[in-house]
């Protein structure tokens, strides 16, 4: 009877240790700002994008605000008469959860021409592991016509990731009942793992020769679409370096890297094509870059107010010149 009882003890203080475990790191993981995971929702044709109608508060108090049609903005939309200038990218553009809505580059455009110009409204398309099809399918397909300015901003990988779904990111379509934040990190740590493991044969990064030709296509695609928008709005796109290009390292991944930005270059720095273009490459050489970037790829808040300024600049070039003509 006594090793009966010692024995239900001793599974009732395991219990209660594994429970006090998942509460403690529940709480963690919510004073670190997981827990308010941005939402997304599926589609057929560019596959997943932002929920409408969110706001949200991550990392560091950062906020995130998803708009009336599912940009990452502090005004709505839909029934919005000012300009507006719709900004289209991947992970880069969206600015991920360490950045503030107030400080990612999209915004800081809006505010910077509000500053003098006013009436002008900025909204972020950029999702999280978009590719140029998926881009191009939500530009094609999307319910976002209406604006003066399209910008776009492409990483050098865009187009080997093609058309990804949402499965092959770590997102979530409705938030967890009980413990979302560890679900969060949990389900953040598997697809770390599964990431690892298929060695990111999934966006085919790995294999630039096999996929070449296919990426190609995919940007010759995208860039013939903006050909066609540039006859009906401003289109300026943005070429972006990752951060290991521009250093003086050399080996595979640097080569790799410069591969696919040089098809970049090749296919979007065309002279004849009608839309204005801006090489990143050759504002970041003449800087001190590292502050400029967060990772390899994605900006710091210095990168985006950096990003925001040359973004600016272009934007009143291209006004100064139809106000010209």
């Amino acid at each position: 009877m006594l090793k009966v009882k010692k024995l239900i003890f001793a599974i009732l203080i395991f219990f209660i240790a594994i429970n006090f475990l998942i509460f403690s790191a529940e709480y963690i993981l919510r004073f670190i700002g997981l827990g308010q995971m941005p939402l997304y929702q599926t589609n057929l044709s560019y596959r997943y994008y932002l929920k409408p109608n969110q706001n949200l508060k991550r990392l560091e108090g950062k906020k995130i605000i998803i708009n009336d049609l599912g940009l990452r903005a502090n005004e709505n939309w839909i029934d919005n008469n000012s300009k507006k200038i719709l900004f289209y990218g991947d992970s880069v553009t969206y600015g991920g959860g360490y950045i503030d809505n107030d400080e990612i580059f999209s915004n800081l455009v809006c505010e910077k021409l509000n500053g003098k110009i006013k009436n002008f409204t900025c909204g972020n398309a950029g999702v999280n592991g978009y590719g140029t099809d998926n881009i191009l399918n939500r530009m094609i397909y999307g319910d976002i016509h209406d604006e003066k300015f399209l910008v776009l901003t492409l990483i050098g990988g865009s187009a080997f990731r093609s058309l990804v779904n949402i499965g092959s990111t770590p997102t979530f379509t409705e938030t967890p009942k009980y413990f979302p934040a560890l679900k969060e990190f949990i389900y953040w740590m598997l697809w770390k793992t599964m990431n690892k493991l298929r060695k990111n044969d999934w966006w085919f990064e790995g294999q630039i020769d096999k996929n070449y030709l296919v990426a190609k296509k995919s940007l010759k695609n995208l860039n013939e679409h903006l050909n066609l928008l540039s006859s009906k709005k401003n289109v300026i796109v943005i070429l972006h370096p990752n951060k290991e290009q521009l250093d003086k390292v050399n080996d595979t991944n640097k080569k790799n890297l410069v591969i696919k930005y040089n098809l970049l270059k090749e296919i979007f720095l065309n002279p004849e094509n009608k839309f204005y273009r801006v090489n990143l490459e050759n504002y970041l050489v003449k800087e001190n870059y590292d502050k400029f970037y967060y990772d390899d790829i994605h900006l710091s808040l210095e990168g985006h107010n950096y990003l925001s300024d040359i973004i600016y600049k272009e934007i009143n070039k291209v006004l100064k010149q139809n106000n010209d003509n």
